[in-house]
Order: C-alpha cells, then structure tokens, then sequence
C-alpha cells in the first residue's frame, strides 16, 4: 500500500535502459527506497511504494499494459534525465501516462523529481 492516499505507488521510477549500466539504476532504486523507509517508517514500505520494471515485470506480462497503469497509478514520477531517456519511445509513453492522471489536488510540478544523470541540450 502506498504512502500517498489514493496511489497504488508513491513513486514510478523511469530510466532509459543505457543508464543502468553497472546496475547503477538498481542501486539508485535500493538506496532511495531504504532512505525513504528510514524517514517514513513502516508505512513506506520499498518494495510495495515504488514502481521499478526490474522488480515488479513479469515473464509473460503484458508490460506495456503494466507500465502504463503503474505511470497512471503513482504520485510521484522520478525521471532519469539523460539524453536517451528524451529520446526513448518508452520513457515517452511512461511520461505521457503519468501526467494523464495526477493525484487529485496535485499539479505538474508538485509529482516530478527528475535526476539528471548525462547532460542534456
């Protein structure tokens, strides 16, 4: 259960595939999930509040249906800004999903929290 009232997550975790090298994506995921519990308490719970494909995919899954609910279905989207993920279809489709339903009362800039991890134009 989510943290945020009203959410299935409290945060969707969207990257471009190149930017996980060295798992560097995965290790991100686990640091900010433990810090967040840390803070939070046993109300946040990592593996229930965030949305991270390498987790929460399954073989068989219809993963653009399961991605595009889970964009829908968060408060908070953490976009991994590089110059791949602005050009990627997928990151794309997640964003788009995202902001297609905001939490009620929320706007735009109140459910972003991008990282910049390459320089981007």
């Amino acid at each position: 259960m989510a943290y945020v009232p009203g959410c299935h997550y409290d945060l969707f975790l969207s990257y471009a595939s190149e930017n996980n090298r060295d798992a560097w994506v995965e290790q991100f995921e686990r640091a900010l999930g433990q810090e967040l519990g840390d803070l939070l308490g046993r109300q946040f719970d990592p593996k229930e509040s965030i949305f991270f494909d390498k987790r929460d995919l399954e073989i068989g899954q219809s993963f653009p249906d399961r991605l595009r609910a889970a964009a829908r279905d968060s408060a908070i989207l953490i976009p991994v800004l590089s110059p791949g993920y602005l050009t990627s279809p997928w990151c794309n489709r997640e964003r788009t999903e995202f902001f297609s339903k905001l939490p009620k009362g929320a706007t735009p800039a109140d459910c972003l929290a991008p990282i910049t991890v390459r320089p981007i134009d």
